[in-house]
């Protein structure tokens, strides 16, 4: 009977605590709101500035990613720079902590495989998320752990246009391949977005700021 009113009891105690971290996590989950979109921070830069206008209508493109292979093989230093990926880049003028990225591809021009990095303290790149197979114009990605970071990118490594490319620069003949050109496909991106979490600090900012634009209209009123 002991033996079996601990476990009776054991049982009861691990429900107790799992219905608890539920409980927990809806409240967590229900009481965090979504930051404003940081790459429209004043001062925020990016490799095309038409990815961070805040208008899904224009549309920029990434830029090829330069071949750092050196060495006297011409050849396979060739062959790297027509298959090098591209990448959309955009630094923050200050870092924030990133749990959210949202890239709009063009309608007419998806990414299928991508990449996402972000420069750690020292500057150095970090590859911190692998999107291997995306079917979607808006590519949400909720990162796993937060970054804080200025810098971030999305390094593509396939796009629904790279067929048509290499199909256009690839010629094949008498057993061997000649190709004339890049074989990955820039990316159309409308919009690169990043969110973090809204802090109590952000929130009686904000506060502050309206209340302030209020004073100041109450006053202008009453002249």
């Amino acid at each position: 009977m002991k033996l079996q009113g601990i476990i009776q009891l054991t049982a009861v105690a691990s429900m107790v605590l799992i219905l608890a971290s539920c409980t927990a996590l809806q409240n967590f989950s229900a009481g965090q709101e979504w930051s404003s979109n940081y790459a429209l921070m004043e001062g925020t830069q990016a490799n095309d500035p038409a990815i961070i206008d805040g208008d899904l209508k224009t549309v920029g493109q990434t830029q090829y990613v330069e071949s750092s292979m050196s060495g006297e093989d011409s050849y396979i230093r060739t062959m790297s720079t027509y298959a090098a990926p591209s990448e959309a880049v955009v630094i923050l003028p200050e870092p924030k902590s990133i749990h959210r990225v949202i890239i709009h591809s063009a309608s007419d021009s998806l990414i299928q495989m991508l990449d996402i990095w972000v420069t750690d303290s020292n500057g150095k790149w970090e590859k911190i998320k692998e999107v291997k197979s995306n079917k979607e114009n808006k590519i949400d990605i909720r990162l796993t752990r937060a970054v804080h970071t200025a810098g971030i990118r999305a390094r593509i490594r396939r796009t629904a246009d790279d067929a048509a490319l290499r199909r256009k620069n690839v010629r094949r003949g008498f057993g061997y391949r000649q190709i004339g050109g890049k074989t990955k496909a820039l990316a159309k991106i409308a919009e690169f977005e990043l969110y973090g979490f809204v802090t109590e600090g952000d929130k009686d900012s904000a506060t502050s700021e309206v209340e302030d634009d209020e004073a100041e209209l109450d006053q202008l009123l009453s002249q």
